[in-house]
């Protein structure tokens, strides 16, 4: 074991640990429930537990830090989702009726990240201590931490999207096919991201068909392009299959996220509403609900015509009126900031000082905590030259694959982590503004913190790489013109 292997092992341990303290050691720390943990629990018949609450209700003041398993299943309004297995597990050891601390959910979160991750790390080679910095920037990050103690789904899109770039990587940089255990490891990442949540499931397919793609093309690997294919179709198809959208739980989550993406954010940034809304075949009386969202109109349903619009229209209206498109865009980019759900509560009353205490501890050491300091025009500065060093990545990558197979296994590493970084951020803004409006969208859109720890850790190796990739072009143009003039 190499001198470099040996910390990236350090490391591993080091932050596994210290999730490990942040997770289950008291105090308490996690997100109060807004309300959706009543998707996870009617599946199980596991409720949050705090006197004086309803079970099935919300409460964003504080977290629940005891939940009940009493068996109540409840199919009408359950969410199968790949997340809900960490909950399964913990209700094995428990008969009906019994109180038992969330952060038992946790700890099974964290045991399972940490197996996966360490079989990741193994299987990495030379790219081991570049993903254990990926690992370490992400779950080292309390505002990442705090889903483990909770029933939203987000730990499972950071968990599963973390293994999906990071065994990515390592299959659009090794020389040779990648073994077995990779390619499993790969193939169980797609499928829990794609199970995960409905706003993700594109992204796994999106992912899968793109590697299945690579494989093909670079190996000629029959197998394992289509066992990625066949992932990509389970993705499209499983959650879907799982949720039908004919529910009446589903169909009431589609009115709703399309009240607030048209009428919350898209609607209002175009130049003409009027014409904005016939594009989208709403009729003119829909006019006044423009600006308003599902939760502001609670439940009066000015625009009742928007569950029938498909968001196919959006393309043909962001060609027409490009700021419905821009403005969005550009706002969530700005409201994704602070990088957790800063409305949602995070101490419980019994430990409130001494989990404000841990939180104090825990800030200082979270990249999205120093990205948040950074001035408006500072921390966008930051993105900018992010996304120009992933625009140069792809451009490298795709115009120069001869000279790319010249560079090392590190640099053609970086080049591939900054290309699905920014994928993998994209996606996640797009999806949730385009998805649900500016309703609770940073955690919608958790999966760009994702993609921005990839292309932080991998920028310096994609610049090393875009140079050497330049000097090789520039080496062959000139020995051509010499072998030319001789």
């Amino acid at each position: 074991m190499s001198r470099l292997d040996r910390f990236a092992l350090v490391l591993f341990v080091v932050v596994l640990a210290y999730m490990l303290w942040f997770v289950f050691v008291p105090p308490f720390v996690g997100y109060a429930n807004s309300y959706d943990f009543t998707r996870q629990s009617a599946c199980l018949g596991l409720w949050q537990f705090i006197e004086g609450v309803d079970k099935t209700l919300g409460n964003h003041l504080f977290p629940a830090t005891t939940l009940l398993f009493d068996g109540d299943l409840r199919p009408v309004a359950c969410m199968r989702s790949s997340d809900n297995l960490f909950a399964w597990l913990i209700t094995l050891r428990h008969s009906p009726g019994q109180l038992l601390s969330m952060t038992e959910v946790g700890l099974a979160k964290i045991l399972l990240l940490g197996g996966g991750t360490a079989v990741l790390l193994w299987q990495a080679g030379v790219l081991r201590l570049l993903l254990a910095v990926v690992f370490a920037l992400l779950f080292s990050n309390w505002a990442y931490l705090s889903y483990a103690n909770t029933l939203y789904l987000e730990f499972s899109v950071l968990m599963a999207g973390f293994w999906v770039l990071g065994a990515g990587a390592c299959l659009l940089a090794g020389d040779e096919r990648p073994g077995r255990v990779l390619l499993g490891l790969l193939m169980l990442a797609l499928l829990w991201l794609g199970l995960s949540k409905q706003q993700y499931a594109p992204l796994a397919a999106l992912l899968a068909v793109l590697l299945a793609g690579f494989c093909w093309l670079r190996w000629r690997a029959l197998f394992m392009s289509a066992a990625l294919g066949t992932c990509a179709v389970i993705c499209v198809v499983g959650f879907s299959w799982f949720n039908p959208v004919s529910s009446l739980m589903m169909k009431g989550i589609d009115e709703a996220n399309k009240t607030n993406t048209y009428f919350g954010a898209v609607l209002p940034a175009a130049r003409d509403q009027r014409a904005a809304l016939q594009q989208l075949g709403l009729p003119e009386s829909c006019l006044s609900a423009v600006g308003s969202t599902w939760y502001s109109q609670q439940g009066a349903r000015p625009c009742p015509q928007v569950a029938q619009v498909s968001r196919s229209r959006l393309p043909g209206l962001f060609v027409s009126q490009p700021d419905t498109l821009l403005v969005p865009l550009y706002q969530a980019v700005l409201r994704v900031r602070p990088f957790y759900p800063d409305y949602l509560g995070m101490l419980p009353p019994a430990s409130e000082a001494e989990s404000a205490q841990k939180l104090a501890v825990a800030r200082p050491l979270s990249f999205t905590w120093l990205l948040s300091l950074l001035p408006q025009a500072g921390y966008l500065m930051v993105l900018a030259l992010l996304a120009l060093s992933a625009l140069l990545s792809t451009l490298v990558l795709v115009l120069q694959p001869r000279q790319v197979g010249a560079l090392s296994v590190m640099q053609r590493g970086c080049l591939g982590l900054q290309v699905l970084g920014a994928l993998t951020a994209s996606y996640a803004l797009f999806s949730s503004v385009f998805g649900d409006g500016y309703i609770e969208l940073i955690k919608h859109a958790v999966a760009f913190g994702l993609g921005l720890a990839f292309m932080l850790a991998a920028w310096p190796g994609a610049l090393l790489g875009c140079i050497g990739v330049f000097r090789l072009r520039r080496s062959q143009t000139l020995l051509a013109i010499r072998q030319g003039l001789s």
